[in-house]
């Protein structure tokens, strides 16, 4: 049974928040009270009442089972629907004898365990499920943000912020990219920039980034989900002006240097989020240059 958290949210986001009080418990975690939104769920699931248990530490073999009939009654309607006389009939029916052995009969769902490892099962179960991108959170849920530790001053903190809350907003489709727009900020025009981002596709957006960053344009499911941005103001930068962003696919990370010329595209005078703004043309042109030998749809 799948009861990792990051993978229960991967694959059911929509019902991951309802569960994530009992996905992020841990065996030590001591709940004392009553309205607890753990005790809650156990209530709504089992139809028990588990503040009396959770009100001290437990040992695993109980917290993984609650866990795991938690997530078996939300997910597939029973608390252990491997108990069941139909999933039972099923098994009979399928997990045939193949041979016997010294230790017993060696059945097909035995044989199938001995030769493939739990991850690569896991691996496979994430294929069955829809994994297309359904809203921008999706991308932003899964960012970790890195801040130079050794880059802590006012006005390079301004700068990173300035730099997430537009990037965030870049994702979310606000700003349109324009040839117009990267010629003002010195930048070379580029034709997908003028009818590139004109799409019926408001997620195309978070899926180019997810293309540049990840090589697939499909929600994160494996560890590690999560794709880094580093960003650096007085770290070693790029020599030419728009060449600010690097990412390195392989490591699901991008390294953002903020240079002066950046600096000042960030502080571009807006009056509203549809504006053209270099910012929006530098991104999307990286974007693009990035993704040189995907094709795009």
């Amino acid at each position: 049974m799948i009861t990792d958290p990051d993978v229960v949210e991967a694959l059911e986001p929509e019902l991951a928040p309802t569960l994530r009080p009992w996905l992020l418990l841990r065996r030590g975690d001591v709940i004392r009270d009553a309205c607890h939104p753990a005790v809650q769920l156990g209530i709504h699931y089992l139809e028990n009442d588990f503040a009396d248990a959770l009100s001290a530490p437990h040992n695993e073999q109980f917290h993984e089972q609650l866990r795991r009939q938690l997530i078996c009654k939300a997910l597939l309607g029973h608390p252990d629907p491997w108990e069941t006389a139909e999933f039972k009939a099923f098994k009979e029916g399928f997990d045939i004898q193949l041979r016997s052995s010294n230790n017993g009969p060696i059945t097909v769902v035995k044989a199938l365990l001995e030769k493939i490892k739990p991850p690569e099962v896991r691996a496979f179960v994430a294929t069955l499920y829809d994994l297309e991108l359904k809203d921008v959170e999706d991308v932003l849920h899964v960012l970790l943000w890195d801040v130079d530790e050794l880059d802590q001053s006012a006005e390079s903190l301004l700068f990173h912020k300035v730099f997430r809350v537009r990037f965030t907003q870049f994702l979310g489709c606000a700003g349109i990219p324009t040839v117009e727009a990267a010629l003002r900020g010195g930048l070379a025009p580029m034709q997908e920039v003028a009818h590139g981002l004109v799409s019926h596709d408001p997620l195309l957006r978070a899926k180019t980034f997810l293309l540049a960053s990840t090589c697939s344009r499909l929600r994160p499911v494996s560890s590690p989900r999560e794709i880094k941005i580093q960003l650096s103001v007085n770290g070693a930068n790029p020599t030419d002006v728009g060449k600010e962003i690097v990412f390195r696919m392989c490591f699901r990370k991008v390294m953002i240097y903020i240079t002066p010329w950046l600096k000042n595209i960030l502080v571009e005078d807006t009056h509203s989020p549809d504006e053209d703004t270099v910012f929006d043309a530098w991104l999307y042109q990286q974007l693009v240059v990035c993704m040189q030998g995907f094709t795009q749809q």
